[in-house]
């Protein structure tokens, strides 16, 4: 079986597999979808073909569609995930907090060796992706991940993301506590993000202040 062939019996059977789940497939995103009420539950396994092997790096994503909405008519330009990453960051930093290496979850596969890797793809959901989703299964979940300190931790979204769609946040889920978190997020932005989001961050205040009373 040639690695096309293996990597089409692989693709075939997870759509079966996550079908099962009650997932639907999106092939503009390659990503295997479920919603439930406002999130957007998304597994993503990225399969490349190299010359004597396929590599499998499967990714887990959550999109507060709602609040997603309102980002990009603010900020657009940036991508509509809210929290995700690969399924090797994910378990290797479990709290969210502590970023450790991604080490020890790609999926290497040669000619037709399709039944191991559907398996560990379907462990990698259960015992990875399936434990993300419940830890953030309601909106309150993702808003507390953004605005608990230590700000700015980046285990499930990129640094410069967790301020911009942070500070969208609190001032729609967090009024009363708007000017505090204003003000560190001020100060951390200067001091970590480049200048380029720095621009993108204060341009998004003023619109959240034009917009957003």
């Amino acid at each position: 079986m040639s690695l096309k062939e293996t990597r089409s019996r692989i693709e075939e059977k997870i759509k079966e597999h996550f079908s099962s789940l009650g997932f639907t497939y999106k092939p503009s995103w390659k990503e295997y979808c479920k919603q439930s009420d406002e999130l957007l539950y998304s597994f993503y396994p990225l399969i490349t073909t190299w010359t004597k092997f396929l590599s499998i790096d499967n990714h887990a994503y959550i999109r507060f569609v709602s609040f997603e909405k309102s980002f990009k008519k603010l900020c657009p330009g940036y991508p509509d995930i809210t929290l995700g990453n690969s399924i090797g960051r994910i378990a290797n930093s479990p709290d969210g907090r502590i970023v450790n290496p991604p080490v020890g979850y790609d999926i290497f596969v040669g000619e037709g060796a399709e039944g191991e890797a559907i398996e560990v793809i379907k462990a990698q959901f259960e015992e990875v992706a399936h434990p993300f989703y419940e830890k953030f299964k309601n909106p309150n979940a993702i808003v507390n991940y953004f605005l608990q300190e230590p700000y700015g931790t980046v285990a499930f979204q990129d640094e410069h993301l967790i301020f911009l769609k942070g500070i969208l946040m609190a001032k729609m889920f967090k009024k009363h506590d708007y000017p505090l978190i204003e003000r560190k997020f001020d100060e951390l932005v200067r001091e970590k993000l480049n200048s380029t989001y720095q621009a993108d961050y204060f341009a998004l205040k003023e619109q959240i202040g034009r917009y957003l009373k």
